[in-house]
């Protein structure tokens, strides 16, 4: 039976939960790990713990209430069958009766379309598009970040680090004029956060971690210039879908510490 043909077809309803039913720590698996076995029944979420683009299914699958398991991957030494089950070898991967959806966007639109719990979406149309479009948007956000991350490949000091954090704040002025016009508590509402709150939400659980990993390079968030924006982080850090799968800071900064040195290491925590 070929990898995929154990599962079945089709989607059933999912039981209605606040969290992750096993361990959200678990080991990461590596090149040669064997494919786990997976009950078809089940929603299954192939992740890395640290990922934050894999993190936005996380918050989606919360808010939603639904029971699902994760299969932890390394990413730098991931295990062959993540190719077969997504080409483009990234999580997040969400697998479900011979489903098998992938890139971060495309299972978050699944988890809101098919799946039982609260709306996470606007009703209105328009509203829709102007999320989705801000989402868009905001990879100006995400894209220096990662170079904060990952500038270290191509030889990249501390003017460029300065630079890169300069230009993603300077993107997050989009951020903080469009919560101000809409002068809600979310961007999703006065009540709730939304879609676009859970698809900009793990880039800002991260950011205070840049100045501790490279100290005196002024990689810190300005807090005042950025009211709005401000306010809005600490209302989601008491949201009780991030709650359920945030990391300490520090927990961030000592994996972002081992990532910059050529070194992930992704069970820097693990249940045991």
């Amino acid at each position: 039976m070929g990898l995929l043909g154990h599962l079945h077809r089709g989607v059933s309803r999912v039981a209605r939960r606040t969290a992750c039913t096993n361990s959200l720590n678990s080991p990461h698996l590596v090149t040669n790990s064997p494919m786990p076995a997976i009950d078809p029944d089940t929603l299954t979420l192939v992740n890395m713990r640290f990922c934050p683009y894999a993190q936005r299914t996380v918050l989606c699958l919360n808010a939603k209430e639904v029971d699902y398991q994760i299969i932890n991957c390394a990413l730098m030494t991931r295990p062959d069958w993540v190719w077969q089950l997504n080409p483009l070898g990234k999580v997040p991967i969400l697998l479900h009766k011979g489903l098998v959806i992938y890139e971060s966007l495309v299972t978050c639109e699944w988890v809101e379309e098919a799946l039982p719990g609260r709306r996470l979406h606007s009703e209105d149309p328009g509203q829709r598009a102007r999320d989705r479009m801000l989402t868009e948007l905001f990879n100006k956000v995400i894209g220096p970040q990662m170079k904060i991350w990952f500038g270290w490949k191509i030889g990249q000091g501390p003017e460029h680090r300065a630079k890169h954090m300069a230009e993603s704040v300077t993107n997050m002025g989009h951020f903080e004029r469009e919560l101000a016009a809409r002068a809600t508590t979310y961007f999703g509402g006065a009540s709730a956060p939304g879609w676009l709150d859970y698809m900009l939400w793990p880039w800002f659980e991260r950011l205070a971690s840049y100045g501790e990993v490279y100290p005196d390079e002024g990689l810190e968030f300005p807090y005042s210039s950025l009211p709005h924006l401000a306010a809005w982080i600490g209302r989601m850090e008491a949201d009780p879908a991030v709650l359920q799968y945030s990391l300490p800071q520090q927990v961030h900064t000592d994996f972002i510490k081992t990532l910059v040195s050529g070194a992930p290491n992704y069970d820097i925590i693990v249940d045991k």
